[in-house]
């Protein structure tokens, strides 16, 4: 289950100051985060990858030449009856890679760039990386992320709601981090989806990739070694990186064990200018000697 509400450990910058006015946050690439190991696959078998690349080919072709049970096609874009018997005529003489030029070719000489399976798995990893994805706790009151990600508890934490509608209540975007010292790897197949482009010469180009909603590439984004479970990490996560509207309703800020007195005036004064109508809280230490929240409204 979704926490109710999933935290942003901030430190006390100009940047957080506009997270807060804009409703803004920024969703950075993997490559930008802190652990080099992040949006990883495990190895990818060379067998296991051909095998489905000629499923997706057989795929290409059979558009061509029907589905079973449905009618044989008459003609091929602007070839006349006689002329699509004798090119079908033809492919079927042909071996498997031919076939496949053959089809390319044809759709190229009327002005379609067919997509190229065999490049899926070499973009892989551009699409991971170009992902964007925003970092968030389920705990309030952890130490390390305080003295990590919030200026040594001199900063904030954000509280975001999850409440049923936003993108944090959305399993397709927002989902668990998995601990885990294997990475994730492909066991059957996948899910993939074809988008199409303009050319500027007025033609139809067409790109295989792999789909937003597979298991596995949604299983690389949030996959991290057992080192990094102390955070009890969710993610945010979207196609690209970038700006990006809140996912969830600004619910409630939290204000850091070091954070001065003016410091948590100034951000009582700026979300009220804001129109933040949100929740205030402190970190105090405890009779036991323990971190704990309370509210400081």
């Amino acid at each position: 289950m979704v926490p109710a509400i999933l935290f942003k450990y901030r430190a006390d910058t100009e940047l957080t100051e506009k997270v807060i006015t804009g409703a803004k946050i920024w969703l950075p690439t993997a490559e930008t985060l802190n652990d080099p190991l992040e949006c990883k696959t495990g190895i990818i078998p060379k067998d296991w990858q051909q095998q489905q690349i000629r499923e997706m080919e057989q795929g290409q072709l059979m558009g061509l030449f029907g589905f079973p049970g449905a009618e044989s096609r008459e003609t091929l874009f602007s070839l006349d009856r006689k002329q699509t018997r004798k090119w079908f005529k033809r492919l079927k003489k042909l071996p498997f890679d031919r076939k496949i030029k053959a089809m390319r070719s044809l759709y190229g000489d009327h002005g379609i760039e067919l997509s190229d399976p065999r490049l899926i798995f070499k973009t892989l990893e551009k699409q991971l990386s170009s992902m964007g994805i925003f970092s968030l706790s389920d705990c309030p009151d952890n130490q390390p992320m305080w003295a990590h990600y919030a200026g040594d508890h001199t900063g904030i934490a954000l509280g975001f709601s999850t409440a049923e509608g936003s993108k944090l209540s959305d399993p397709r975007h927002t989902f668990p981090v998995v601990y885990d010292t294997r990475k994730p790897v492909f066991e059957k197949g996948f899910l993939h989806e074809i988008q199409f482009y303009r050319t500027e010469a007025g033609g139809m180009r067409s790109l295989s990739k792999f789909s937003f909603d597979d298991p596995v590439l949604r299983a690389a984004v949030t996959t991290k070694p057992p080192a990094w479970s102390y955070e009890r990490e969710w993610r945010y996560v979207e196609e690209s990186s970038g700006l990006h509207d809140f996912p969830g309703e600004l619910v409630s800020v939290i204000f850091g064990y070091r954070m001065s007195e003016q410091r948590r005036n100034y951000y009582r004064k700026l979300l009220r200018s804001a129109g933040r109508n949100v929740e205030l809280f402190e970190v105090y230490i405890s009779s036991s000697g323990s971190f704990d929240i309370k509210s400081c409204r």
